[in-house]
């Protein structure tokens, strides 16, 4: 074989030898590199289903279920006042006498009797003041059945159901951290809408069974009556969690070490929360919070 032939035939084994080191080294670089790539850290949430309502709050006005007007049924001047303000009286007592003016009467004193046990809530006569047929003399409420009214929005009275319950806030420190709250079931709801304020009115009974610790709230004033509805059972995430790809609601789940992503289904959002309908069940791991872009199937590591 001719020297230079020879020559040329080594060079070329040379060059593939060479390339093929190349190759191999690069190889191995990569995969040294691969190893030694640090994984995205995440930020993640173990799912469950729970117990998930919508809650409502309206001002309330307290008032007595029991009131009663003492009117005047004769024409008269009071000779004595028998009870004062704030007194506590039964059916039947003497609340007040009063002198016929008339002399056909022969200016006979006539009892004015409480119609209902009670307290005295307004005295709106004085001992020598004259009344006319049908004056209010005084009021008498018992206040041992306390009622609530509430005005609800036309648009939600479909979620305020009779027999419902809910609870009372007070602005005063009326409930400590040891009190019972102060319970109302709904009795009854109007089915007429009000069309100055679009609202109709529901009556609460406050529930005196409950053995309340406190004083109850004073007739004529008002709180906030707080009441749940639309309980139903289901899993919610907190709303950064999500993202989106096109028009599908997209999360990352973690399983094993992989980040994996799930198309999901939404539904009704809660402050910082929304409601999954459907693409997750229970036990499921979803990441809310990523260092990262982090592509599907990559490897992450939960902190």
């Amino acid at each position: 074989m001719p020297q230079k032939r020879r020559l040329n035939i080594m060079l070329k084994y040379f060059l593939l030898f060479g390339l093929g080191l190349n190759t191999i080294s690069s190889a191995l670089a990569n995969t040294t590199s691969d190893k030694n790539k640090k994984k995205k850290s995440v930020s993640t949430l173990t799912v469950k289903a729970q117990e998930i309502f919508d809650e409502y709050s309206y001002p309330a006005r307290i008032y007595a279920h029991k009131q009663s007007i003492v009117l005047s049924d004769i024409e008269g001047r009071i000779e004595k006042l028998l009870v004062v303000l704030g007194q506590k009286v039964e059916k039947g007592n003497a609340l007040a006498i009063l002198k016929h003016t008339d002399p056909v009467y022969q200016y006979k004193n006539v009892k004015m009797l409480a119609p209902i046990s009670g307290y005295i809530t307004k005295i709106n006569y004085s001992e020598g003041m004259k009344l006319a047929r049908g004056d209010k003399l005084a009021e008498v409420a018992d206040l041992s059945e306390l009622k609530a009214t509430i005005e609800v929005p036309v648009g939600e009275t479909k979620f305020i159901k009779v027999g419902q319950k809910g609870e009372f806030t007070f602005s005063s420190n009326l409930q400590g951290k040891d009190v019972k709250a102060v319970v109302g079931t709904v009795v009854g709801i109007s089915p007429i809408i009000d069309w100055a304020t679009g609202t109709a009115t529901a009556e609460i009974a406050i529930d005196k069974s409950l053995g309340h610790k406190i004083a109850l709230p004073a007739p004529g004033s008002y709180g906030l009556y707080h009441i749940r509805s639309n309980l139903h059972q289901a899993i919610q995430i907190p709303l950064q969690a999500v993202g989106y790809k096109g028009q599908k609601a997209m999360i990352g789940v973690v399983v094993g070490s992989k980040y994996l992503r799930k198309e999901i289904s939404l539904g009704d959002k809660r402050d910082e929360m929304v409601e999954i309908t459907s693409g997750i069940k229970d036990g499921e791991v979803v990441v809310t919070r990523a260092s990262g872009y982090v592509a599907d199937q990559e490897e992450v590591e939960i902190q």
